[in-house]
């Protein structure tokens, strides 16, 4: 299903890819919902030098504000086209920050005691490597070798 949305863009901005996942939410929502772009970042995840991009997304059910999901989708340029490859719900509580030399910087929020719901207190740092079309968690040490 991703694969039927091609943009035409030989770079990005952070607006744009938040704007065209919000007119291709369908991407992500499923029966019921809406999604939209709740954080971008945009860089070079794969080595080409073309401007490529992830969307963190939320859906809500149609009519309420409450979020019942996360996700993100990555998106690759190709210089012609801006193609959706991934679309990740499994890193609940992490938020994507940057992208530097093809590894996405990000960040997992996590709950210690006494937190309030809205406001974990505990910001761990994490990295992912966009491999075979899928986020490969990596560490500092790991960078060289998957290159």
């Amino acid at each position: 299903m991703l694969a039927m949305y091609q943009l035409g863009y030989s770079q990005i901005t952070q607006q744009q890819l938040a704007k065209t996942f919000d007119e291709l939410q369908a991407l992500a929502a499923l029966k019921g919902e809406r999604c939209g772009a709740a954080n971008t970042v945009v860089g070079d995840l794969d080595g080409d030098g073309d401007v490529d991009g992830i969307v963190q997304y939320v859906c809500t059910r149609h009519g309420g504000n409450m979020v019942v999901r996360t996700g993100w989708t990555v998106w690759i340029n190709d210089g012609k086209q801006l193609k959706p490859v991934l679309n990740e719900r499994g890193l609940i509580g992490t938020w994507p920050r940057a992208i530097s030399n093809g590894v996405i910087l990000a960040r997992f929020d996590k709950h210690k005691p006494g937190d309030a719901s809205c406001c974990p207190s505990i910001k761990i740092p994490k990295k992912y490597k966009l491999v075979l079309k899928k986020l490969v968690s990596i560490q500092w040490y790991e960078i060289e070798e998957i290159k």
